[in-house]
């Protein structure tokens, strides 16, 4: 399946913005109108009516859609990845925390498609490192043959860690996402001894999960994805493995053999 043309989706929208929302909804049968622009507002895309006309226009002509698909095709043959439509977005120009910390780019990854959120002048390559990072927590779900909501905290570090570690591989270690650099590994091993092992089985569900994994509340700003990376970076220092490898050990063998105390 190709990337989706939601570049014409957007020309549409300038003009009709209900047309927007129409075309959304095919994807969202299980949400109504409300809840899926809500869901996918509150992981970086654009806000409707709230982005100014010639920002769309600018991103439009970018023509970012035909540069994504050769590579989706090389990572879906790479990874034996499922065939799923990837839609792509301008991010939120208002979430100073994606424009800040994640310079203007963010995704979600379904079991059955992929949405991605960039700034109009996004360069090709950070392009296909978020492509690269959200499609492979789809591979490595189908991978691990779990649903998303029997994951636990260590599936969820592990998986982060490894979707970065592919980026590496693919487009490059300049491309890595910052909060792989928030804490040294040493300083992680710390974390993972104090909050992350000893939590290391609760579900998505549960309140703690999420606020380990992002650094909510008193714990450390995302904690968890940084711990989840240098998990993973320890293992393959030793297991010299391919993403395409990596991508059926299952969390608890990582943690096991990653030389993080347990």
């Amino acid at each position: 399946m190709p990337v989706i043309s939601t570049n014409e989706w957007l020309t549409h929208m300038l003009k009709d913005p209900r047309s927007f929302e129409e075309k959304l909804a095919v994807y969202f049968s299980e949400f109504s109108s409300k809840e899926m622009i809500h869901l996918l507002i509150s992981h970086g895309m654009f806000r409707i009516g709230g982005e100014p006309k010639e920002q769309i226009e600018a991103f439009v002509k970018k023509d970012l859609w035909k540069k994504i698909n050769p590579h989706f095709k090389k990572l879906q043959r790479l990874w034996n990845g499922p065939d799923i439509p990837v839609l792509l977005f301008p991010s939120d120009s208002r979430n100073r925390q994606i424009q800040r910390e994640f310079n203007g780019k963010s995704g979600v990854a379904f079991s059955d498609k992929l949405f991605l959120f960039v700034r109009e002048n996004v360069e090709e390559a950070e392009l296909f490192a978020v492509l690269t990072h959200e499609y492979h927590h789809i591979c490595r779900l189908k991978a691990m043959r779990k649903k998303e909501e029997e994951l636990t905290l260590l599936d969820t570090l592990v998986m982060e860690g490894l979707a970065e570690h592919a980026v590496k591989e693919q487009v490059g270690e300049a491309y890595l996402a910052p909060w792989t650099k928030y804490y040294s590994r040493e300083r992680a091993m710390q974390y993972w001894e104090k909050y992350i092992y000893p939590n290391r089985h609760i579900k998505k569900e549960e309140r703690t999960h999420d606020e380990l994994l992002y650094g909510m509340r008193w714990y450390p700003k995302m904690v968890g994805y940084n711990t989840g990376y240098h998990l993973v970076t320890s293992y393959t220092k030793s297991n010299r493995l391919p993403s395409a490898k990596l991508m059926h050990i299952s969390s608890q063998e990582i943690a096991a053999n990653s030389g993080f105390k347990r």
